[in-house]
This record gives C-alpha cells, structure tokens and sequence, in this order.
C-alpha cells in the first residue's frame, strides 16, 4: 500500500481514483449510492435505504424481465406476477359480490387494468426474452 501524505487518512489516498459500476462498467462517484447511468445498487445503502430500495427492486425486476438467462428466472417472474394477480383479483370479486358494480363497471376491471395486466406484461415480455436470448445465443 502507498503511503498517504501527512495530510490525507489512508482512506483519503483513493477518493480521486474512478469507480465503475459493476453492471455498466460506467464511471461513478465514489459517494454514489445508484449508478446515474443503469439504476444499479451500488452499495448496501441502496438496499437498506427506503426510498433507495424501491429502485433497487425496480431494477432486480428490470434486469430480469429484459435479461432472463434461466428458466429459473422465468418461472420466479411468473411465480410473483401470478401470486400477486390472484389475491388481486379475490379481492375483486368479493368487493363485487359485496358491493356490486363501481360506477357501473365491474370491480375486477379495475383490478385487472391496474395491476394484473401489468404483471401479465412483464411476465410475458421476459417469457419472449428468454426464448430470443436462447435462440441467439444457439446461432451464435
């Protein structure tokens, strides 16, 4: 290890040296808990963070609806987009049996508009991903 300058700590000495993301290989700050350019977590503070830790979680699912390189991977997107459809959707057609139609439109529309075709999308867009990557990755 180099020696310091009596002015610097020890952990001083590499505060000018470039950082790089993991993910991108691209050039961060040395105090950046996100990468600016992929929305990666950094450090633990990205995870621990509450506000941080949505994007973490954004990007986890992000990188695997884009990049599944496992049927492992398909299969847990499609695990959580179903598990979190259902309950959705039974809680829809209870409020439906109790209540009746909202504004005259059947409750599970609204259930179904706001979060399970979303789920449903992701969860096909990284079935159709998986299946081009793998059929790339063969040719190639």
């Amino acid at each position: 290890m180099m020696d310091a300058p009596p002015d610097m700590g020890p952990d001083e000495e590499y505060l000018d040296d470039p950082v790089l993301c993991m993910h991108c290989m691209e050039e961060v700050p040395w105090d950046a808990n996100m990468c600016m350019h992929c929305k990666a977590p950094l450090n633990f503070i990205a995870s621990t963070d509450p506000y941080q830790r949505i994007h973490a979680q954004g990007f986890i699912l992000r990188t695997a609806a884009e990049k599944p390189r496992s049927w492992w991977t398909v299969i847990g997107i499609w695990v959580f987009a179903l598990s979190t459809c259902g309950p959705v959707l039974a809680i829809a057609l209870a409020q439906r049996r109790m209540s009746g139609f909202v504004n005259g439109i059947p409750p599970e529309v609204y259930a179904i508009s706001a979060i399970t075709l979303p789920w449903a999308v992701v969860a096909i867009r990284c079935t159709v991903n998986f299946f081009t990557w793998r059929a790339t990755s063969r040719r190639g």
